[in-house]
């Protein structure tokens, strides 16, 4: 009788469970856990959205400076060779600026290709602008018969540099299989079986209003580059490369300089550009200078034309 008793007293004690005490113990510790364990996730999903972002942030400026540099080192450039003063006329059709291949625009120096202004796409004042002109893509062989030009394949686009060793033009033409004939009457007997012909391409770098917010603030600026934007058919409307752009510069190295200038006097003596941008880094809100200014970070990029490297 006194096993079976304890034996009973025992269970009895074991079903008890947890007191109040021990049970809010309990959730006390689980809550702590808990929130460490929440804590954690939620540092690593921002650390991983801001390397996300920054990640973001660095290729956009790669991609920046990759298509500037692919434009402008390209200035300039014919089917031909590289020009200098001894090659010959160049003649220009209405819309078309082939000028001296690259041409820039200071702070408030208004240009043809892009208004100032707050709307969508409108150029910022007291901003850069750089115009680069040449030519791209694939080299024609061409014959000439009056105005049409027969090529050795079949081209794309409206409107072509033609050169031989003497002179170039640029031209607008229709096309037709291989043949190309000439609409703006710019080439008419001027060339011989030795000319080339290649895409005319014009390229037109500026800061602009983006419309996605105030012009004012990061989210609102864009470095925009517009596409023979000149042209009075086959223009292109301007494409925003990159936002948060606070300025855009251009300086220039002439031939025979040591020094790098904003502006110049003959445009057909550049031979090198640099390219300063000042950036809203991500989350440029938090980050902000004695003053209350959000920081920013400045990158320069240099880029030499190709066409005008001395051998």
């Amino acid at each position: 009788m006194i096993g079976v008793s304890y034996t009973f007293a025992r269970c009895q004690k074991l079903n008890q469970g947890f007191t109040l005490v021990e049970l809010m113990v309990s959730l006390v510790l689980g809550l702590l856990v808990i929130a460490g364990v929440g804590s954690l996730f939620l540092a690593n999903k921002q650390a991983y959205q801001s390397s996300e972002g920054l990640s973001e942030y660095q290729e956009n400026i790669r991609y920046l400076f990759e298509m500037m540099t692919r434009d402008i080192r390209q200035a300039d450039g014919t089917p031909c060779r590289k020009r200098d003063s001894r090659f010959g006329p160049r003649i220009n059709i209405p819309g078309i600026e082939w000028g001296e291949g690259i041409q820039g625009y200071t702070g408030n120096e208004a240009s043809a290709d892009q208004a100032f202004g707050d709307g969508t796409a409108n150029r910022i004042t007291e901003t850069d602008a750089l115009r680069v002109t040449g030519s791209s893509g694939k080299v024609f062989k061409a014959t000439h018969t009056g105005d049409v030009f027969t090529l050795d394949g079949k081209p794309n686009g409206s409107f072509f540099i033609v050169c031989d060793l003497d002179s170039g033009s640029v031209f607008e033409a229709t096309i037709s299989g291989t043949s190309l004939t000439d609409i703006s009457g710019s080439t008419s007997g001027r060339y011989t079986s030795e000319s080339h012909i290649s895409a005319f391409t014009q390229s037109f770098w500026y800061l602009g209003c983006n419309g996605q917010a105030s012009c004012d603030t990061a989210d609102g600026r864009s470095v925009y580059r517009a596409r023979n934007n000149l042209a009075s058919a086959g223009g292109e409307n301007p494409n925003p490369i990159i936002n948060g752009v606070k300025s855009l510069q251009f300086d220039y190295l002439t031939k025979g300089a040591s020094e790098y200038i904003d502006t110049v006097d003959y445009w057909s003596s550049i031979v090198a550009v640099r390219v300063t941008i000042d950036l809203y880094p991500p989350q440029s809100g938090s980050l902000i200078d004695k003053t209350g200014i959000p920081l920013t970070s400045r990158l320069s990029h240099v880029i030499a034309l190709r066409n005008r490297i001395q051998p």
